[in-house]
């Protein structure tokens, strides 16, 4: 199962790639990856280390019922951690899981369900699902934004359209406020079987 796992988050890295040579389209099959790799390596090609892409490159999700999300641009955002704006660094984090009534284990560990689960739209395409995702993280995102710095830590609960709905709003969100002081940072946390456990990954700020 590791090796499979292995393999799967390889086929998606190579995607990516081959998206980034414009050589394979702009779509990236996310059907056969966990939500926790697509959003792994969604931060590995949206960030950059160095000066941008001589012209804008996008990518859209492709799901298993053969919908088509809305494209979202690749190397992006650039890390801001050494300009980092101390009052988000002590900020108290909002803790929320991506979906409610997923894992119930979860109730002890967040303040509440980013997007609860009967909210989410039945018998429509998985494109839909995303669009969905990606409207209402941009609604909440702003609403909560209005109000005062947010740095969110966010339990990643599987459903591959939210999750990607979910990280094409907030790269929509940062890039808009690309020229601001940071104000929001998003620490994604993702279940280990291996530990029994949520580690966080890498932070988008």
């Amino acid at each position: 199962m590791y090796m499979q796992d292995n393999i799967d988050r390889n086929t998606l890295v190579e995607q990516f790639e081959r998206v980034l040579r414009g050589n394979h389209g702009d779509n990236v099959d996310v059907s056969k990856s966990k939500s926790s790799d697509i959003s792994k390596t969604l931060r590995r090609f949206v960030y950059r280390e160095s000066g941008p892409l001589p012209y804008p490159v996008y990518a859209r999700a492709r799901y298993n019922d053969g919908s088509r999300g809305k494209p979202f641009q690749l190397r992006s955002l650039q890390p801001r951690n050494k300009d980092y704006e101390p009052l988000l660094r002590t900020l108290l984090p909002v803790r929320v899981a991506m979906i409610s009534m997923r894992h119930y284990e979860l109730d002890t560990l967040v303040d509440y369900a980013w997007i609860l689960n009967k909210d989410i739209p039945p018998h429509r395409s998985l494109a839909y699902v995303e669009e969905f995702s990606y409207e209402r993280t941009r609604q909440q995102l702003r609403e909560a934004l209005d109000q005062a710095p947010l740095k969110l830590h966010f339990y990643q609960t599987g459903y591959q359209p939210v999750a990607v709905g979910f990280y094409r709003a907030l790269t929509d969100e940062l890039l808009a406020r690309v020229l601001q002081k940071p104000v929001l940072e998003v620490v994604p946390y993702y279940y280990s079987f291996l530990m029994n456990y949520y580690p966080h990954g890498q932070p988008w700020n």
